[in-house]
């Protein structure tokens, strides 16, 4: 180890090229550094140096993306010298070169390598304008000189080759060079002006072109092309070319639809003839779809475009079109509307010239003459008044304005001059007026119009206001206009602030004082007169605003006067609404100089937001505001903007920070900080209210501004489904190719980085599949990504994506059983972002309930804590929420692994405090008395959350009139003291003792056995009061309870309005598909009852008791009771029909719980509330239907026979009530009232299970057609709707077939055998969609692999020949579940199968000719069916050996290799034959990646040598022979099939074979001997006929090998420890070590001998290593002990003077029990035959002729 170090390796010798590509770093940087000295020895551009170079631009893109850093810097430098020696012939390779450069060198982390990046891409530049220039500059040349021709010749005549010029022009807008394009465009422009309409006709040769070169990214091309589409509109018509800009609106290139948009707005602003009748419909569609648009711009343009559409069409036109639309696209759609100016309309003639402006002084009462329009500057940038009023729809209604005062009206405003629908006087020929400057700016949008211009508003104000207050008030002396301010607000005191106009006095006081006043108490007194104008004047309106808002927010940096001003503004924006206020202020606010002025108006603005709120407010207009502030160089402003900023975030949330990613990093820091401070603080309660918000919220409107998420405005929700559509990340994300997978996660990961993109609609199409399968990828990086993705699409939709959670919850779940740290790291990210979306667990309740269930202890420990964690934070309510969990965590609570106890105990507390401590005791029996103690101990803890829980109901003593109580628990009696407890009005209040749960007395006399009655009704029961069950002899009846009214029964209300009014509000949320009912329904429905229902009913239907069911039950039995004995007064039955929604409300609630009592009383409810309408001729409509009949639907599918036939007769009730026939099926019923309201895909699945095969087989017809849809075309919104249910309709095809097949006579019946092909077809056309397979879970798998399997064997040995020939279409299915689904998830199905049904045969006596043991090799054989391809699938990608170890680990940790041994001694059913199998697949994967098979070990499992798997990957990798150069794989030996798992496999015969003892063992003494060679077919399955053989049974292994030396072996690994060169595997060389001390003990002088020659401190060091890596086996030794154990098995412990005895024998798991892997003789002898084994009779094979599975499907 000493000695100088190794000489560096001479490259030189090898030549350039090779250099070049070659594998060592080193090399390629040597040839780097060698190549630019090369090229510039060359003579000229075109020397054959640089051909092999500018030949292969991918050799120039793996020089600049070299994975070295260092060497790549000089591959970047030495493509400089290429390109600038080998000059213009080196442009070709520019667009391979540059991309490679922007992706991979400009952001790299060298400074060198990115400046040599952009000194390559300049000389790119250089080199192809080098030989373009000539060309280029021609056609730039002649197009000048046309130009300038153009230009001198204003009037141009048209000619016969205006034509050809046009043409050349068009093409010129495809030039490369963007200055031809720029100057085409302008001759363009100057011809349409010199031309005029004769251009026109050219159309076809010049707009197309010019619309799609909007593509161009600068803005002075696209200015350019802009201005001569302009300039040559005037010379077409709208008409003509209004196809090709529709064309150009589909474009896929956002700057395009940009560009046509904004043409479109401006053509129909300007256009005079309208569009056709014909292109209205097509033009309103298309851009309404851009209105969804992912590139804010297009939206904009859209909406400017629509807008402007509207205006000339009228809203009866676009009402189909804008009506969808939701209120924020609206909005922006109405701002549209309101500012454009049109020059026509719909259907209407040309407006006729404007007419001449009238004298000044001209009168102006008649109505013939127009009156002097307001000046150009004060019309609010509106060309023309508007001729109609904004659409309806847009529009909140708001009270006229009064009238001005009779003294007014001699001069009237044009306004009043004639009705509306008159024409209002022309605007073209106003004068521009000298005043109202900056007052009269108003806002882009708000299309405010001022009622008088400022001459006639002074001119009026002369009349108004009393001579001498307006001398006083223009005096020069301060003194006296300050009491010339005081009597003018006497005088508006005096009555004239109510009845003056206010227009004219705001333009009166602007005059006089001004707002130029100096004084500041004479200012102080204007502020107070406006403030008292806009609180009192009826004619206040949002001009006045326009008029003074200005010069108010520049006082408000005035010391004096910014509480006066500030005062003012406020009740401004109370009057009209604070946005419309702040509009008029952010420009002279921001053009305030001085720091403090500005910082104090910033400071007002944050008191406005504090007592208004931020309803109806713009919220894009303040932040822009507030970011200019931060950007100010005063720190004072920059504080006044942060705290306004902290307000806001109150206000909106924690969108605002998508805003500020601009903001300079410090700042932003400090804004973080200050946002951090405020988190969980509720926003302030508005103090003040603006009159818009309240008008629109008055109006209905609550859905807009006011009323909406403010964030909708600044963050609009997109549709993601719309995001992808014009991608190809679906297709892509389906690829079979891992690169492709990941590219396309990452094209959809980018969408969702943009900030527009951040807010979601709740749809998402296509993709959620999609994302499902992905969860699960075999691919770690996309694993990843799809991880990452489901996060921010749950995170962008929030509540609404509940629906998605469901769907996802279970495969984010199973990420949880992954080895990697990583990966289940982001599965619980992922699973707590969607449970923040969701707010709540809820929707996440049923699916992890099934995760808890799984076998995987790694799973189940991450999350049971995950849910712990979760739960502490967001405690659970008290309730019965968390139902579900009970069962899981308690077994959870024995579970053989430590991490899994600890995570269910963690739980244990909130399942406790959501359940009620006597549910979960209940379920603990089966325990163990040390698990069941933690019980209370957990109730314990969870006592300070369970006492934060409603009250339970208050006591009430026994009513005299019941015959008797049920007593559950004791009742406390009333003390002598309170009398007036007694009185059923008022309750008593007594609290119980803490020991005793709080009960109400049940006032039915009701039999106890009521609430224990079966689930299925007598025959009778059902319809025409025949209900047997139900009925009882009235006077055993008590009197109804105290209800709400004086009926006599627990109903109030006879509004048969009320109860429509509900429905229509409500009625499809009750579609309830499962457990957890959302906590928000229950509210609801509480709301809904509190005015109808009696205290008591109400108590037990929603109490919170730990016995909340029995109270259910009791509920629900008084409702039964109610409505069985209704009597035949009018009112009780109009009583009881005005509330049976909340019945079945109720109904769909509590129908989905586990407990049977419950389920039958819900179902007497649906019996008797149906039963009483039928008898009172009330037909229920669609909307009540909708209530309960999509939830009971899917109780259809209940695993209960009884329930699923009360079911069926309740849908026979309902067909009754509906006026049906016996005849006519429950589906009908459904399909006629349920159809319109549920899922109709969820019917048909439902339907599957029906007892009557002709229905059956009709909802598989269905399921069939949709699945016709061929796999790669676009899917259908039914196909989309059944991706969601794909694990419903495998559950329910499985579970029918189950019952078909349960009797085996039964099948041959026509119906029955018709029934079975149907399902058969419909998995054959279900595995046509891999999407669908691949979305399936292993648990899904596992039950049909076990149905099928089943079958297939039931079918091959029926006497039947009909039934018979099933199995072969049953065997091609499983072929093609093989071939669609994911092969890791059939890995681990088939595994997961072959462990349930072997596991019990030691216990259960099975023989070999049992059913279990022909079943158990039939799933064995589809496991050497799959492992047949693992080869070909590692290859492909469609397998990951990461993937595949932990599902081997799995199966051996079920059942360990020594029981597989114990079960092959003891003549078990199938012996070690599967143990023989996953060594198999084992070596398999080792010979696929002999290299990298250590690193796939360690990317499965955190601690690989703790494992079953790696003793038997070391001892394979190990013991094979030394691979010939190249590391090609060993090829098979000769005399070997090319594929000998196909023959084994196919050859196996069902032989009359038993199984045969354990293959002899050598004697010890062999240990040690080398050179023992046994010839097996390499990589195959062996064939041979020895007496130990079995002809069926696959073996593996390696020609030729042998025994390996032990000295040899040593110095091996001696070399790897010490080695420099082999660094990489010093650690493993010690753990080496640590096997060979322990394989051969009595070398160990020989090792120490060794060692002293490396010197003492390195000696020292390997013997800590040794020590620590004895103590890790120690541990493994008892965990492993306590394992075998507690299965029955024991250890084996080899004796200490045996030469196989394993020192530490830590390993023992792996290696004590295995004698084939422990490494002596007897082990290599056992691992040689490994598989020489002979099997249990087969009476079918998947060889078998009949019954083979075909590589191809056959029917």
């Amino acid at each position: 180890m000493d000695g100088p170090p190794p000489p560096e390796e001479d490259f030189s010798s090898i030549p350039l090229l090779d250099r070049v590509s070659h594998n060592n770093w080193k090399a390629r940087l040597n040839a780097y550094e060698a190549l630019p000295k090369t090229f510039s020895l060359t003579t000229s551009d075109s020397d054959p140096t640089f051909r092999p170079y500018l030949s292969d631009p991918g050799l120039l893109k793996k020089i600049v993306t070299d994975s070295n850093a260092v060497a790549q810097e000089k591959g970047v430098e030495a493509i400089c010298a290429l390109v600038q020696y080998s000059g213009e012939n080196s442009a070709k390779t520019r667009e391979t070169v540059v991309p490679a450069l922007v992706d991979k060198c400009l952001g790299s982390a060298r400074a060198g390598t990115k400046a040599k990046a952009i000194e390559l891409i300049l000389k790119y530049i250089e080199v192809e304008n080098g030989g373009e220039a000539v060309i280029w500059k021609e056609r730039k040349e002649v197009l000048d000189a046309t130009l300038e021709l153009v230009n001198a010749n204003p009037r141009i005549k048209d000619s016969d080759g205006m034509g050809e010029l046009a043409k050349a022009l068009g093409k010129r807008m495809t030039d490369a060079n963007i200055q031809c394009v720029i100057a085409a465009a302008q001759v363009i422009e100057g011809l349409s002006k010199g031309v005029g309409q004769p251009l026109g006709k050219h159309r076809a040769s010049i707009v197309p072109p010019m619309l799609e070169r909007f593509k161009e990214r600068k803005q002075n091309v696209v200015d350019a092309i802009g201005q001569g589409l302009d300039a040559f509109f005037v010379t077409t018509t709208l008409p003509d070319i209004t196809e090709d800009i529709l064309n150009t609106l589909k474009s896929k290139n956002p700057q395009v639809k940009e560009g046509a948009a904004k043409f479109l707005a401006r053509s129909l602003s300007t256009t005079k003839i309208p569009p056709a009748k014909g292109d209205v419909k097509p033009m309103s569609e298309l851009l309404v779809v851009l209105l969804e648009d992912g590139y804010e711009p297009v939206r904009a343009a859209a909406a400017e475009g629509l807008g402007t559409l509207l205006k000339i069409v009228g809203e009866r036109q676009l009402n189909p079109v804008i009506d969808p639309l939701d209120d924020l696209r609206k909005a922006k759609v109405k701002e549209a509307f309101e500012k454009a100016t049109v020059k026509c309309k719909a259907g209407a003639p040309p407006a006729p010239k404007p007419a001449p402006p009238a004298a000044k002084g001209a009168p102006k009462a008649a109505p013939k003459k127009p009156a002097a329009p307001p000046p150009e500057e004060e019309d609010l940038g509106q060309l023309e008044p508007p001729k109609a009023a904004p659409p309806a729809k847009f529009v909140p209604q708001s009270k006229p304005a009064a009238k001005p005062p009779a003294r007014l009206l001699k001069p009237p405003p044009p306004a009043a001059a004639a009705p509306a629908a008159k024409k209002p006087p022309p605007v073209a020929a106003a004068p521009a007026g000298k005043a109202g400057g900056k007052a009269a700016a108003p806002t882009p949008g708000e299309g405010v119009k001022f009622k008088f211009s400022s001459e006639d508003a002074l001119q009026m104000a002369d009349e108004l206001v009393p001579p001498q207050l307006a001398s006083d008030l223009g005096d020069g002396n301060w003194k006296t206009r300050l009491a010339g301010m005081e009597e003018f607000i006497t005088w508006l005191e005096g009555g004239n602030a109510e009845t003056a106009e206010c227009e004219v006095l705001f333009r009166f006081l602007s005059k006089k004082p001004g707002w130029n006043e100096k004084n500041f108490q004479v200012s102080a007194k204007v502020y107070a007169a406006l403030a008292m104008l806009a609180e009192k004047s009826l004619t206040f309106s949002k001009s006045c605003v326009v008029i003074s808002t200005g010069h108010l927010a520049e006082k408000l940096g005035d010391m004096k006067l910014k509480k006066p001003a500030g005062d003012a503004l406020l009740v401004f924006a109370e009057k009209t609404s604070l946005s419309f206020v702040l509009d008029q202020a952010y420009e002279p606010m921001s053009k305030q100089k001085a720091p403090k002025v500005l910082a104090d108006s910033i400071g007002w603005v944050g008191q406005a937001l504090t007592d208004f709120g931020i309803a109806g407010l713009t919220l894009r207009n303040l932040v822009g505001f507030l970011k200019t502030a931060l950007g100010n160089s005063n720190a004072a402003v920059r504080s006044a903007g942060t705290s306004t900023l902290v307000t806001l975030r109150l206000f909106a949330g924690t969108g605002i920070r998508d805003l500020l990613e601009d903001v300079n990093p410090q700042l932003l820091a400090t804004i973080e900080s200050e946002f951090a401070k405020v988190d969980g603080q509720p926003a302030p309660t508005p103090t003040r209210f603006s009159a818009d918000n309240v008008e629109v919220a008055a109006t209905g409107g609550g859905k807009g501004k006011s009323g909406g998420d403010p964030l909708d405005e600044l963050f609009p929700r997109v549709d993601l489904d719309k995001l992808v559509a014009g991608t190809t990340i679906i297709a892509d994300a389906k690829s079979d190719a891992w690169k492709s997978r990941k590219e396309a996660l990452e094209l959809l990961q980018s969408i969702l980085d943009v900030g527009a993109n951040k807010r979601l609609k709740p749809n998402m199409g296509d993709i959620g599949q999609v994302l499902k399968s992905r969860v699960g990828d075999s691919n770690k990086v996309v694993q990843l990504l799809a991880l990452d993705i489901v996060s921010r699409i749950a995170t962008g939709m929030n509540k609404p994506f509940e629906k998605h959670a469901r769907m996802l919850a279970r495969p984010v779940a199973d990420v949880l059983a992954d080895q990697k740290t990583n990966i289940r790291s982001a599965g619980t990210s992922t699973l707590s972002a969607m449970a923040t979306a969701c707010e709540g667990i809820d929707p996440l309740i049923n699916p992890l309930t099934g995760a808890l269930e799984s076998n995987n202890p790694l799973l189940r420990g991450s999350l049971l804590h995950w849910m712990a964690e979760w739960l502490n934070e967001h405690p659970p309510a008290g309730s019965s929420e968390l139902a579900p969990w009970i069962g899981p965590v308690i077994s959870c609570l024995e579970d053989r692994n430590g991490d899994v106890r600890k995570g269910a105990q963690a739980v244990l507390p909130s399942v406790i405090t959501s359940c009620g401590f006597d549910a979960v005791i209940d379920r603990t029996t089966s325990l163990k008395a040390t698990s069941r103690s933690t019980v209370p101990s957990a109730a314990s803890t969870s006592a300070p959350s369970a006492s934060s829980a409603p009250a339970a109901p208050k006591l009430e003593p026994p009513r005299p009139a019941a015959s008797r109580s049920v007593a559950t628990s004791p009742v406390p009696e009333e003390p002598p003291s309170a009398p007036a407890a007694t009185a059923p009005s008022a309750p008593a209040a007594k609290k119980a003792p803490t020991n005793l749960r709080m009960r109400k007395i049940e006032p039915s006399s009701r039999p106890e056995s009521r609430l224990d009655s079966p689930v299925e009704p007598p025959p009778s029961a059902g319809l025409n009061g025949a209900r047997k069950p139900l009925t009882r002899p009235t006077s055993a009846l008590p009197p109804p309870q105290s209800p709400s009214g004086s009926n006599g029964i627990p109903f109030s209300g006879t509004s048969l309005d009320q109860k429509k009014s509900r429905l229509q509000r409500d009625g499809p949320r009750w579609i309830v598909e499962g457990l957890p009912v959302r906590k928000d329904l229950a509210d609801t429905l509480h709301h809904q009852m509190e005015p109808h229902a009696s205290k008591d009913l109400l108590s037990l239907l929603f109490s919170k008791d730990h016995h909340a069911v029995n109270d259910f039950v009791k509920g629900l039995g008084i409702i039964v009771d109610t409505y069985l004995i209704a009597e035949d007064d009018e009112t009780i039955k109009a009583t009881l029909i005005a509330n049976s929604d909340l019945c079945f409300k109720y109904v769909s609630m509590k129908i989905h719980e586990p407990q049977s009592n419950l389920v039958t009383r819900c179902l007497d409810v649906l019996d008797s509330v149906i039963g009483f309408l039928t008898s009172c001729d009330y037909a229920i409509s669609e909307t009540e239907a909708s209530c309960f009949i999509p939830t009971i639907i899917n109780k259809l599918g209940d695993s209960r026979e009884p329930v699923r036939l009360r079911v069926q007769t309740v849908v026979q009730s309902l067909a009754k009530q509906n006026g049906r026939g016996e005849e006519e099926s429950g589906d009908e019923t459904i399909k006629d009232i349920g159809a319109p309201l549920v899922d109709d895909v969820s019917i048909t699945i439902s339907s599957i299970l029906s007892s009557d095969p002709s229905r059956s087989v009709e909802a598989l017809k269905k399921i069939q057609k949709i699945l016709e849809v061929p796999p790669n075309s676009p899917k259908n919104s039914e196909f989309e709707q059944l991706a969601e249910h794909t694990e419903g309709l495998i559950e329910t095809i499985t579970l029918q077939m189950s019952h078909i097949f349960e009797r085996s006579d039964d099948v041959a019946e026509a119906a029955n055998f018709r029934l079975s092909k149907h399902l058969i077809q419909t998995l054959n056309s279900f595995c046509d969609h891999p999407v669908l397979a691949e979305s399936l879970t292993v648990e899904i798998l596992t039950s049909l692999l076990e149905e099928l399997t089943m079958r297939l064997l039931q079918t091959d040995e029926s006497s039947d020949p009909k039934v018979k020939d099933l199995s072969r279409f049953i065997n091609m299915i499983v072929l093609r579940v093989f071939a669609a689904g994911r092969r890791i998830s059939i890995f681990r199905a088939l595994f997961a199968l072959l462990l349930q049904i072997m596991k019990p045969f030691p216990t259960s006596g099975t023989t070999a000719e049992s059913k279990d043991a022909k079943l158990a090799e039939l799933v064995l054989k589809c496991v050497w069916k799959m492992a047949r391809s693992i080869p070909q699938e590692l290859q492909k990608g469609h397998l990951d050996a990461v993937e595949l170890f932990p599902a081997i680990e799995r199966f051996l940790q079920s059942i360990p290799p020594n029981e597989w041994r114990s079960r092959a001694q003891n003549r078990i059913p199938l012996g070690d034959m599967p143990l023989r199998t996953v060594k198999v697949i084992i070596q398999h994967i080792v010979a696929q990646y002999p290299e990298q098979v250590y690193d796939q070990l360690s990317e499965a499992f955190d601690d690989p040598s703790a494992t079953i798997v790696y003793p038997y990957v070391y001892r394979i990798l190990n013991s094979a022979p030394s691979r010939p150069a190249g590391n090609e794989r060993a090829r098979p030996a000769t005399g070997t099939s090319e594929d000998p798992a196909t023959e084994t496999v196919r050859s196996g015969s069902p032989s009359s074979s038993r199984h045969a003892s354990p293959p002899p063992r050598p004697s010890s003494d062999t240990s040690s001997r080398a050179g023992v060679k046994r010839e097996r077919s390499a990589f195959g399955f062996e064939q041979n006929g020895s007496s130990n053989g079995h002809p069926g049974s696959p073996s593996f292994g390696y020609a030729e090998a042998s025994e390996p030396d032990p000295d040899d072996r040593l110095i091996e690994i001696i070399d790897h420890i010490s080695s420099e060169t082999t660094g990489a595997m010093h650690k493993e060389g010690i753990t080496e070590l640590h096997h060979f001390l322990k394989e051969f003990p009595h070398k160990k002088a020989k090792v120490d001998k060794m060692l002293d020659a490396t010197g003492p401190a390195f000696r020292k060091y390997i013997a800590r290593a040794l020590a620590s890596r004895a103590a890790e086996d120690e541990e493994r030794e008892v965990a492993v002990a306590d394992t075998l154990s507690s299965n029955g098995s024991a250890i084996r412990r080899v004796s200490a003077g045996s030469p196989n005895r394993l020192s530490n024998s830590g390993n023992e798991r792996r290696f004590s029990t295995a004698s084939e892997v422990v490494p002596d003789d007897k082990a290599l002898s056992r691992l040689h035959d490994i598989f020489r084994y002979q099997g249990p009779r087969s009476s079918i094979s998947l060889s078998n002729p009949r019954t083979s599975l075909p590589s191809q499907p056959e029917l």
